[in-house]
């Protein structure tokens, strides 16, 4: 017997706890770099590659509720420019201008030199992989680059123009979202499965780098993606899908993380389980939601300044855990400062007409 179709309107709002969950995930992320940065051993119980598939995860979620959003696909792109670049683009430029003052080059050098127009140049263009480094700057530090972080941002460009073809061939052909999304999950089990056979045979990093680009991501975001599509049904079954998914996403991930069945498949489902029921469960996060939420540039902002820590020795000065607090103060207040004064009031500016697009069906 055919199951009737189901229709919702994907214009809706909700309250949540994305927000907290943001913050908690870029501290996280923040305390990962710092230890690796300096050598610290600092603990949080959140580790691996949890951190950034969770923001991946989300970012499926939220983007393709914008998408649904917007009045077109100009007016999604738009929004996402003006919540992205502003950030990025003063993290990218304040860096490559500031960082002169511990570079072991003469300031006239250093600008006038190839390697610093290579990096400014690369890295506005989301193209970090070109030139992370800028030229004497944290040059014997265990990591060179300037802000290890940005990786992640042409892949979200990526999932994000993405989105935009998917929701063309979903509105316009037979097929049910849960067949679209079988089969991006499929290809990025394939994708991920392929590169990480190609690094264990041949040893070469760059496999395992390409292994985590924008196809190994789309079973993380379009795990996203899913929940939302299918939201009223998440909402209403909340507490079964988290006593399910945390449960399985713990064992597996500390006693078989290198399991195939986990590591492809369990693993961006129930951390897309996970994250969501998590996010709907309670009011626990709504202390994230008395301020400008300033995690994406607590993201953006924190590895160049951990690199600065480095670079003075602020840990063998004061300790480990001093250091870690001076830092994420400075961190915190200068990401807060930008997202309330300059990022979010240029969005606002610019926040493009929304209005409802159709429907989705559901079956």
């Amino acid at each position: 017997m055919q199951t009737p179709s189901v229709s919702i309107s994907p214009a809706r709002k909700f309250r949540n706890n994305f927000g907290a969950i943001r913050y908690i995930l870029a501290i996280a992320i923040f305390i990962s770099h710092f230890n690796i940065a300096t050598g610290s051993s600092l603990w949080f119980p959140i580790t691996g590659y949890y951190r950034v598939c969770a923001f991946f995860v989300m970012s499926g979620f939220l983007i393709y509720g914008s998408y649904y959003r917007s009045a077109d696909w100009r007016a999604y792109l738009a929004n996402r420019a003006w919540r992205i670049l502003p950030s990025y683009l003063i993290a990218v430029i304040a860096s490559a201008v500031l960082l002169v003052a511990v570079s072991d080059y003469d300031w006239r050098d250093y600008f006038t030199s190839l390697h610093w127009l290579r990096y400014l140049v690369s890295n506005v263009l989301f193209l970090n992989f070109i030139e992370p480094t800028l030229p004497g700057v944290f040059s014997n530090h265990p990591v060179e680059a300037v802000n290890a972080s940005l990786w992640t941002m042409k892949v979200e460009w990526v999932l994000y123009f993405i989105v935009i073809p998917v929701v063309w061939w979903t509105r316009r052909s037979k097929w049910r979202f849960w067949q679209v999304f079988a089969v991006i999950f499929l290809f990025s089990i394939i994708y991920k499965y392929v590169f990480l056979s190609l690094y264990e045979h041949s040893g070469k990093e760059m496999y395992a780098i390409l292994g985590k680009q924008f196809g190994g991501q789309l079973a993380f975001f379009y795990s996203g993606v899913l929940l939302y599509v299918y939201l009223e049904r998440v909402k209403a079954h909340r507490w079964w899908l988290a006593a399910v998914c945390v449960p399985v996403l713990i064992i597996g991930g500390t006693w078989w993380p290198e399991a195939d069945l986990f590591q492809f498949v369990l693993f961006p489902l129930t951390l897309a389980g996970s994250v969501v029921s998590l996010a709907f469960i309670g009011r626990w996060g709504a202390w994230a939601e008395m301020f400008e939420n300033c995690s994406y540039e607590v993201y953006l902002f924190h590895f160049p300044l951990v690199q600065v820590c480095r670079h003075y020795g602020l840990t063998d000065r004061i300790g480990e855990l001093p250091a870690f607090l001076c830092v994420l103060v400075i961190t915190v207040s200068l990401a807060y400062l930008v997202a309330r004064y300059v990022s979010a009031p240029l969005r606002r500016a610019h926040r493009p007409q929304q209005a409802p697009r159709p429907a989705i069906a559901l079956s």
